[in-house]
């Protein structure tokens, strides 16, 4: 299996959205950055998969966006 994390660099307007709403469930992550991570298997029966996402703060916590 092949895993790669793209930050998405100069969204902005994605994080005001996410900030705001993220505030009214009482959350505060603090330097959050856009992500997507790819991922796909090498036995080439399947394909890949995307998951947009935020990581926030130093200990580049994880926030999935959508439903899994």
């Amino acid at each position: 299996m092949a895993s790669a994390l793209w930050e998405l660099s100069g969204e902005n307007a994605l994080l005001d959205a996410c900030r705001k709403e993220l505030a009214l469930h009482g959350k505060t992550p603090d330097e959050m950055k856009p992500v997507v991570r790819i991922t796909t298997s090498d036995t080439g029966s399947g394909g890949a998969n995307i998951f947009p996402m935020l990581v926030s703060g130093k200990e580049n916590t994880t926030i999935s966006l959508g439903s899994r």
